[in-house]
Order: C-alpha cells, then sequence, then structure tokens
C-alpha cells in the first residue's frame, strides 16, 4: 500500500459468482475496510505490516460470497 510499507496479501476465490448490490456502495465499504485498517497498522510500530484480503463462496444458508480484510494492526478497545 502506498507509501506506508504494508504487504497486501490477496486470498480470492475463484470463479465466484456475480454479487447483486450498488458497485459505487460496495467499493465505498471496501476502502472504508482497507483505509481503517491502514490506520491501524500506521499505529503499530515494530510489527509486521500486513492487510489480508480473501473471498470465498459459501452454500451454507444460501449462497454468499463471503469477503474478510484482516490486518496485523493494534486492537483498539474501548471502555465501558
Amino acid at each position: 500500500m502506498l507509501n506506508h510499507g504494508i504487504t497486501l496479501v490477496r486470498d480470492l476465490g475463484h470463479e465466484l459468482p456475480k454479487v447483486n448490490g450498488d458497485s459505487n456502495q460496495l467499493e465505498q465499504v471496501f476502502l472504508n475496510l482497507i483505509s481503517n485498517a491502514r490506520d491501524a497498522i500506521d499505529d503499530a510500530e515494530g510489527r509486521k505490516k500486513e492487510v489480508r484480503i480473501r473471498s470465498t463462496f459459501s452454500r451454507m444458508e444460501g449462497s454468499f460470497v463471503v469477503v474478510s480484510v484482516k490486518d496485523t494492526g493494534l486492537e483498539s478497545r474501548l471502555k465501558t
């Protein structure tokens, strides 16, 4: 990812079906997830900097394309 020293690892499923939805809204969701991951990683000095994006197809309880975004940043915890 540009100028942040972050490695992007893509584990994308093959032959995934088309997804019904608003492409602009889906793009915004993914951009927000990646931006949040980048921000979390920037705060994690001395750690491996990696964002992993994974997509799979699931037939459990219907048919779904599942996308996950995982980063190596620090977890933020809210005190209640």
